[in-house]
């Protein structure tokens, strides 16, 4: 009775307080209406983060919903009016606002509800706000259960550790409604998989795509070729987008069954002969098996069979030793469907190795010309006739990697073209030229070192040079003229002109064959050149004659000044 009466009081109170203040008074803030009372109760509710949308005065859907969320949240009457009590209670101080009452209901009772596909109201609603919230949904809020929800639920499932459904089960709901949720930040990434990934991950990947018949290699855990290959087939019987990468959107579907094997796309209608001009699902079946063998490039969403179907059949039929028709007659198809059967890759390993010769025609000689073309030797069309214009790009490409020129694309010259590291046109005639300009040079050196050492024991004599005489740098100055290389006549000049040079060398571990070497034993300087093997050849003054001397540079009779190479 005291209690009650209490909270009477409390009422009458509340409601001579709203009399005094007509801001908030209950008969002017009613549905349907507009005026400054609704903007001062819209910016309250914003404040405690019921209300988002803009302050307008007017009382409609959206400032209904947020009365009730607020009802809901400060145990009030959920009606939707702004009546005496829901008035008061907003303007508490410790009126519980939308983000306390969330955490509150996080930390309340468990909810024991299912959410799914087709539901609607309130309840979606909410789930829908915290899938936003955590970053798993991007569409606006429905309040409907549709498609767009059900990725989203999924999407956080597979997250969170969950069955992956796509039913909002209890669950799935306390989990996302609790404070251990994890967001979706990062994630999508995340669970891509794509070429050169390993573990677990693809492992699972593998057995999904071995279980639906698209991968037929081990589950080894490592993405190579055979899983993008798989993967990119899984996509195109399954309307995705063909990009050899299992994305989010193609992990979901694994994991909820929701997909079409390769079982049941290949089986109907299998072994049926197929011919140019017919129309029928059998033709797209027949594009997407030799596209998946190699052997066609075109679109595979149609159903005509075009000429450029009748092509990659005739292809096929060559590679596997039939007769080359054009019609996927019986066997054709059978073979195709075998999975046993020569596709375009080892076909083209094929034709890409064997030997061929002028005259030949075919496949292999396309193969061939159009290599040579990629690597710029050969600007003629693609003919499949190996042409005297083949011929001239075969013995280009033979000179510039240093084979037998022969102008035969023998088993050799196709394995050095059809390598990774196979030189272009342009740098194998530039190394062809550094090669020549290499040989000659080595020729310059090899001339220059006979001739100093043809020069040994002849007569010393001052200023003289040769062809029976030499001065310390008359002999330097025959050999190098020897060459085509004029020096200074004198061994003050030689110095200074070699030390303007860009190879002067100040190191005696740096001499090299062929190079002037510059001594000096008190004032006296000495020139001569080193012939390899520690050999230093020179006109000795003291000698009187030209000698060869072992090691002379590391005597240390003699201090070593410097040297210099002039090609």
């Amino acid at each position: 009775m005291k209690k009650t009466m209490i909270k009477g009081l409390a009422i009458l109170l509340i409601v001579c307080q709203l009399a005094a203040c007509p801001a908030l008074a209950a008969g002017s803030v009613a549905y349907g209406e507009k005026n400054e009372e609704i903007v001062t109760m819209q910016k309250r509710l914003k404040e405690l983060g019921y209300f988002a949308g803009e302050c307008t005065g007017f009382f409609g859907e959206f400032t209904k919903t947020a009365i009730e969320n607020f009802q809901k949240a400060n145990g009030l009457v959920v009606n939707g009016e702004a009546d005496v009590e829901t008035l008061a209670a907003m303007e508490k101080d410790n009126a519980v606002t939308k983000k306390q009452y969330i955490e509150n209901s996080q930390k309340g009772e468990s909810i024991e509800i299912t959410l799914q596909t087709g539901d609607t109201g309130k309840n979606v609603r909410k789930l829908q706000e915290y899938l936003i919230r955590l970053g798993y949904l991007k569409q606006v809020i429905t309040e409907t259960y549709d498609a767009g929800t059900e990725y989203a639920v999924r999407f956080f499932q597979l997250v969170n550790r969950l069955k992956v459904t796509g039913v909002a089960d209890p669950e799935t709901l306390n989990r996302l409604t609790s404070s251990s949720a994890i967001s979706a930040e990062g994630y999508e990434e995340k669970y891509r998989l794509k070429f050169g990934d390993q573990g677990s991950d693809v492992k699972t990947l593998q057995r999904y795509l071995k279980e639906l018949g698209y991968f037929s290699g081990d589950n080894t855990a490592q993405f190579g070729k055979k899983t993008q290959e798989a993967v990119l087939m899984f996509q195109r019987f399954n309307g995705l987008e063909e990009t050899g990468e299992c994305d989010l959107t193609m992990r979901l579907m694994l994991l909820a069954g929701q997909c079409v094997s390769r079982y049941m796309a290949d089986r109907a209608e299998a072994e049926k002969e197929l011919k140019k001009d017919d129309d029928c699902e059998a033709v797209q079946l027949l594009k997407r098996q030799l596209a998946e063998l190699g052997f066609y490039s075109g679109e595979t969403t149609g159903t005509t069979f075009t000429d450029a179907l009748e092509a990659a059949v005739k292809l096929f039929q060559t590679a596997n030793g039939l007769t080359a028709t054009g019609i996927a007659d019986a066997d054709t198809r059978r073979m195709i469907n075998a999975g046993d059967c020569v596709d375009m890759s080892a076909y083209t390993d094929a034709m890409s190795a064997c030997a061929l010769r002028q005259g030949d025609k075919g496949y292999a000689v396309q193969l061939l010309q159009a290599r040579l073309k990629a690597l710029g030797y050969y600007d003629g069309k693609v003919s499949g006739e190996y042409d005297k214009a083949t011929v001239t790009a075969v013995t280009f490409f033979q000179r510039g990697h240093e084979l037998e020129e022969t102008g035969e694309a023998d088993e050799e010259t196709r394995a050095r073209m059809n390598a990774s590291d196979a030189l272009s046109y342009e740098v194998a005639r530039s190394r062809y030229f550094e090669r020549k300009e290499a040989q000659k040079n080595e020729d310059k050196l090899n001339r220059l070192c006979e001739r100093a050492i043809a020069c040994v024991g002849s007569v010393y004599e001052a200023g003289k040079a040769g062809p029976t005489s030499y001065g310390n740098a008359g002999m330097v100055y025959a050999c190098f003229k020897e060459i085509d290389i004029t020096l200074e006549p004198t061994i003050s000049l030689q110095l200074e002109y070699a030390k303007k040079q860009k190879g002067w060398n100040e190191s005696v571990r740096q001499v090299k064959v062929g190079q002037q070497v510059f001594l000096k034993k008190g004032q006296t300087v000495l020139t001569g050149i080193y012939v390899g093997d520690s050999v230093f050849i020179y006109a000795s003054p003291v000698e009187e004659k030209v000698i060869a001397v072992r090691s002379v540079m590391s005597t240390g009779k003699y201090e070593f000044i410097g040297s210099i190479s002039y090609f």
